[in-house]
Formats: structure tokens, C-alpha cells, sequence
């Protein structure tokens, strides 16, 4: 993999430093947000989180991340539709397959 060059975009309301890697395996470029990556957050799983079934299973390692976004009704998805119609192009991969199919998707039940 080669490095290529970085950006900068708007995000959360401040700078991001953004950093690029090509992967000719894949066919692909993974972009991280080195902002995020170098900040002070920090995953509570593994450290306290007792995962997210009905009962503590930790050993399972089955963290909110494994099942990713969980919207509490129509005022949460109003924030989050509002939030990616913020977006620019620069700071997200995939704004035009969401301007066509919608930000959200529903899965299951």
C-alpha cells in the first residue's frame, strides 16, 4: 500500500486532517480521519462494557459497533438525516449513492 496525500475537510464543526492509503489488492482507497484516530475518545468495550445482549457476555466481543447504527425514532432520524444533508462531497465517500437511495437503510425487522 502507498500513502498519497492528505486533506482537509469540515466535520463536527472543526478541521479534519484526513489521511488516504491505496490498496491495488482491493481495488480500493481507505480514508481515515486522523482528527478522530489522534483525539481522546475511546471505546468503552473491553474496559467496563459488558456487551450488548441480554445478558454480560464479554468473551462474545459483541460491542454496539457490531451492529451499527440503532435510531430511536423519527426525532433521531430527522437529526441524522439532517447531519448527512450537512455533509459535503469532500467528507463523504458515497453522498451521491445517498442522494439517490436516501442516508439511511433499513435492515431486519
Amino acid at each position: 500500500m502507498t500513502a498519497i496525500g492528505g486533506g482537509h475537510g469540515r466535520a463536527g464543526g472543526g478541521e479534519h486532517e484526513w489521511w488516504s492509503v491505496d490498496d491495488p489488492d482491493e481495488d480500493r482507497t481507505w480514508l481515515f480521519d486522523v482528527t478522530f484516530l489522534s483525539s481522546n475518545w475511546t471505546c468503552l468495550y473491553g474496559c467496563g462494557c459488558n456487551g450488548v445482549l441480554d445478558a454480560p457476555a464479554p468473551e462474545l466481543a459483541q460491542g454496539c459497533c457490531s451492529y451499527g447504527a440503532h435510531l430511536s425514532g423519527p426525532e433521531d432520524v430527522g437529526r441524522v438525516e439532517a447531519a448527512a444533508a450537512s455533509l459535503t462531497t469532500e467528507q463523504w465517500q458515497h453522498r451521491q449513492r445517498a442522494a439517490r437511495q436516501g442516508p439511511l437503510k433499513r435492515q431486519g425487522g
